[in-house]
C-alpha cells in the first residue's frame, strides 16, 4: 500500500470512518467481485 493511501485510511479511521483498501483492476469482472467480496468480509 503506497504511503499516500496509508494516510487517506489513517484520516478516515481518526474520524471515526473505516477504510480499507485492496489493489483492483476495475476493468476486471473477477477482480470486481473479488473486492466485493473482500468489503463484505472486512466491513
Amino acid at each position: 500500500m503506497s504511503q499516500e493511501k496509508n494516510k487517506l485510511q489513517e484520516k478516515i479511521k481518526k474520524t471515526g470512518g473505516k477504510a480499507v483498501n485492496k489493489v483492483t483492476d476495475v476493468t476486471s469482472h473477477e477482480q470486481m467481485e473479488g473486492l466485493a467480496e473482500y468489503v463484505l468480509k472486512e466491513m
